[in-house]
């Protein structure tokens, strides 16, 4: 997978900045953590061969590791910068708290490089964040904290989770009962 990884003799010739950089670099990957990165890149090469979007919901306990596995699967796929477009396979949104479907679209808008994430309503953010995403090439949109979306008892689904426009794998990432 690509991970760094280093000898405890090495580690120990490091300074004590150089050894902290050089852990912060470094994931280890306990079994259910390995899973659920392999459902990821699953799901993804799936989209990629096929066009179909497979979502995944990752659960557990506050401190075991979601929005570490989040970040790290975005870092993995980064942005592209090309002449006549940019590129941005994997999506990675974090959820502010007590976000609202609008609050939530105004994540993904910022993330996609939307100068005014907050103008329009609900259904223009999603239709704007929909073209953005498809222009973008998104493939997959992971959401962190996804516990924190909540839509007041109305009738609405998330941006991105069977959303015809947007076809795209989803992750929703998150605490137990979210």
């Amino acid at each position: 997978m690509g991970r760094p990884t280093i000898s405890w003799r090495s580690a120990m010739s490091l300074n004590f900045h150089e050894a902290v950089q050089q852990l912060q670099q470094t994931c280890l990957m306990f079994p259910a953590f390995e899973a659920a990165y392999q459902r990821m890149e699953a799901n993804l090469r799936l989209f990629r061969r096929t066009g179909v979007a497979q979502n995944l919901l990752v659960l557990g306990e506050s401190g075991t590791g979601k929005t570490t596995l989040a970040r790290w699967f975005a870092r993995r796929y980064p942005k592209q910068q090309l002449l006549e477009r940019d590129v941005l396979p994997v999506l990675y949104v974090s959820v502010p708290a007590a976000a609202t479907i609008a609050g939530t679209v105004e994540a993904i808008l910022t993330q996609l490089g939307d100068i005014e994430p907050e103008r329009g309503t609900i259904s223009v953010k999603t239709a704007r964040a929909a073209r953005l995403a498809k222009a973008c090439a998104v493939e997959m949109l992971v959401f962190d904290e996804a516990q924190h979306i909540h839509d007041r008892g109305r009738a609405q689904s998330l941006p991105g989770v069977n959303y015809p426009e947007l076809p795209a794998s989803t992750i929703l990432s998150g605490a137990d009962g979210c």
